[in-house]
């Protein structure tokens, strides 16, 4: 007979996490290993999506929608906190950020037609590319670029 005897709450909750990892085929651990990342220091992310069509008279139709809510976690780029760029009218400081996101989040392509933002702590981000991350054919996880925009 075997007793274990684990003092603190996150080594049970790690342990517990170990032992359903080994029931998984290696698609699910992996998809695993991004939510345990994610969950970390989670952020409740809820994307809209504004998709712009010719209207036939010259301007354009904006289309505003809404994807489901999911679970991601924003983090920092930057091995400095900002990078320095150089503009006519000086330099500018701009920290980059990237949302790490489950396989199922509702995420497209960013195109010059399609602008997707979300508010998080009152800070605005913008979606300026997204990377889909793939292991045998099946989407793991999808990575995105953002851009601060207030």
């Amino acid at each position: 007979m075997l007793i274990l005897t684990l003092p603190e709450p996150s080594l049970k909750h790690l342990l517990m996490y170990y032992i359903q990892r080994m029931k998984m085929n290696e698609v699910q651990r992996l998809r695993a290993d991004v939510e345990h990342i994610i969950n970390e220091n989670p952020a409740e992310i809820q994307i809209t999506k504004k998709a712009y069509t010719d209207d036939g008279a010259g301007g354009k139709t904006e289309t505003v929608t809404t994807a489901t809510e999911f679970t991601g976690r924003i983090f920092s780029t930057a091995v400095k906190p900002a990078i320095d760029i150089i503009q006519p009218a000086g330099i500018q400081h701009r920290n980059e950020y990237k949302l790490l996101a489950p396989f199922n989040a509702e995420i497209a392509e960013a195109t010059e037609n399609v602008k997707q933002t979300f508010t998080m702590d009152g800070i605005t981000y913008l979606i300026t590319e997204l990377a889909i991350i793939k292991y045998a054919g099946s989407i793991i996880s999808k990575e995105v670029i953002l851009m601060k925009v207030s």
